[in-house]
């Protein structure tokens, strides 16, 4: 059931509202201040979030290309214009020497994802480990729409496309600007309904209204004011919302939990951790029939905590303790099953209750960021920096059911629709995979855009999808509409969960599919070939200069060798010398002038 959750905005004394300027004055939500106590403090804050945030992200973190755009062509696209030819971000390129095509695969040649476990070295990395790795995941036929609709919306990534999109384009909103703290954490999105989209910018959560395209900042981390609370700035790591509550995380080890409900309320600001490197990596909101609405923090001191949301605030109920950082925890529904992911590539399902584990999935190469249960409860989706995202259903615990490869980078956020058909999987950067879960995840559409995604979110029936890009020139919130007839409020048991009957059209659609799937694996073979010769030619250069300085080397070894044998010999010459003068003989000057010439 969707819940209204009657945003309101609250006056605070000293707030700066020029942001905010073009904001309606009938319909905000409340603003709390949290942290900085002056003007100054605040800017100051903003400011090195800037720095910290929209300009951190590791190896990970590929920008994109700055295009120069003027601050008035900063407009957005909507869904006519994208079927017109107007590019979804709007980059112009037709002012550009290069067209989309050759940048995307530009992008995705030099692009470095970032690891632990597997190789590291991005030429290993895509030409030994990755392929071996595509030769275990499914095959993906990406032959539906792209969802822009015109003359080309009804092409895939690769030819035309057999089936219309899942979702379609609505709009790309330029005036949302969210940013990444931490370039592993992609959770910073929380659609609350299709016209209460949550997210994060410079250490404070924001409301944006896609029906009156207005933004208005919710909690403050770095403000000021009457209703400030004394944590110092918190860089927000991630972000959870359900029903009335709004839950941030900080990239010190702070939770700070907030009430939406009439004049909104805090219920929660405090560190949660000693450690010095505590990050709330993760969060989420959940209740089920045997509790009523609680919490579970993720942080990187290696803990699982869960609170329960009280009048007065929250409760830590429990705890659990683990060998490695906590990444990500997600409550399996209508059970106490909790499935935890991070610093260890086996994804732990533990009992709530008690603590035990339950059970040890084992398939992931590298550490796990991302985690998300189907609605029936069966299927887990898990995802990993090996660039992979595995489907287990919990019952058959052995191996994954599917496993599906992205495009370039690791799976850092997942999220099932509400109604179980459809899972959506967001890479650090450029693409969102869609997958089909009645076609067994061999059927996806795809989002291509470029810049880093920092969150991916359905609304609560289902009928939109939210994609944050946090990028220094082309920042945005993408919207897409459920095509069809909207189907939110079916349930999620109307999905089959039958993974080995398979009709004889089924069976030709998977044929036609591995075609496809054949195709762009000979594609990306001949990339790699391409990049591999490139990169012979530099190492037989670079291979040619280190004779060339061995050599140098040698000559300065062999100069200081022969000077080293020719002291002896002088040595001896000018003692025999000194004999000779002390006896009185003269000094035989033909001769040292011959050893000298030796």
């Amino acid at each position: 059931m969707e819940v209204d959750v009657g945003f309101v905005v609250l006056a605070d004394d000293g707030d700066d509202e020029s942001e905010l300027s073009s904001e309606s004055e009938d319909r905000h939500p409340p603003v709390l201040s949290v942290g900085a106590s002056t003007d100054d403090e605040a800017e100051q804050g903003a400011e090195a979030e800037e720095e910290e945030g929209e300009g951190e992200g590791g190896e990970d973190k590929e920008p994109v290309v700055s295009f120069g755009m003027n601050e008035e062509e900063e407009v957005d696209t909507t869904a006519e214009q994208a079927a017109q030819g107007r590019d979804v971000q709007g980059i112009p390129w037709e002012r550009l020497q290069f067209s989309r095509d050759h940048y995307r695969k530009t992008r995705i040649i030099s692009y470095r994802n970032y690891v632990n476990v597997v190789p590291e070295d991005p030429v290993e990395f895509r030409l030994e480990y990755r392929p071996e790795l595509l030769k275990l995941c499914t095959p993906v036929a990406y032959d539906v729409g792209n969802g822009i609709g015109g003359e080309d919306g009804c092409c895939s990534r690769k030819g035309r496309a057999s089936r219309p999109a899942y979702f379609n384009f609505v709009r790309n909103s330029r005036a949302v600007h969210t940013n990444i703290v931490h370039f592993q954490l992609r959770n910073l999105v929380w659609a609350a309904s299709r016209n209460d989209v949550l997210y994060v910018h410079q250490n404070s959560v924001y409301h944006w209204s896609p029906v009156s395209r207005t933004r208005t900042e919710l909690v403050r981390m770095s403000g000021h004011g009457r209703r400030s609370v004394p944590l110092g700035r918190v860089q927000v790591s991630t972000l959870s919302h359900k029903d009335d509550l709004i839950a941030a995380g900080g990239f010190n080890g702070e939770l700070v939990c907030y009430r939406l409900r009439g004049e909104g309320e805090l219920l929660y600001a405090e560190r949660i951790t000693n450690s010095d490197n505590g990050i709330t990596n993760g969060l989420e909101i959940f209740s089920t029939p045997q509790y009523d609405l609680r919490l579970v923090a993720s942080n990187n001191d290696q803990a699982v905590r869960v609170y329960q949301a009280q009048p007065s605030g929250m409760r830590l109920v429990n705890r659990w303790d683990y060998d490695w950082a906590v990444n990500y925890s997600t409550v399996q529904p209508g059970s106490p099953v909790l499935a935890v992911v991070g610093d260890d590539p086996a994804t732990h399902l533990t009992d709530m209750r008690t603590g035990a584990r339950v059970s040890t999935l084992a398939a992931h190469a590298d550490f796990s960021f991302a985690a998300a249960w189907h609605p029936s409860g069966q299927l887990l989706a898990t995802g990993n920096q090996d660039t992979t995202t595995c489907v287990w259903d919990v019952r058959q615990p052995s191996s994954p059911v599917a496993r599906m490869a992205g495009n370039m980078g690791a799976i850092r956020s997942l999220r099932f629709s509400p109604d179980g058909k459809y899972l959506a999987a967001a890479e650090p950067a450029d693409f969102v995979h869609i997958y089909d879960v009645a076609s067994d995840f061999k059927r996806a559409q795809l989002i291509d855009l470029f810049g880093e995604i920092s969150g991916i979110s359905f609304t609560p029936l289902g009928e939109e999808l939210f994609v944050g890009v946090a990028d220094l020139t082309y920042s945005s919130m993408l919207q897409y509409e459920r095509a069809g007839p909207a189907s939110g409020m079916g349930s999620c048991q109307d999905v089959p969960l039958q993974w080995d009957r398979q009709s004889e059209a089924d069976e030709q659609d998977e044929q036609d599919g591995e075609v496809e799937v054949s195709d762009m694996e000979d594609e990306e073979e001949l990339r790699w070939q391409q990049l591999q010769q490139s990169l012979r030619e530099e190492e037989e250069q670079e291979e040619l200069d280190r004779q060339q300085r061995m050599e140098q080397i040698d000559d300065r070894v062999q100069q200081q060798q022969q000077e080293e044998e020719r002291q002896p010999l002088l040595q001896h010459h000018n003692e025999q010398q000194q004999q000779q003068q002390q006896q009185g003989e003269p000094p035989q000057l033909g001769e040292q002038q011959q050893q000298q010439g030796e």
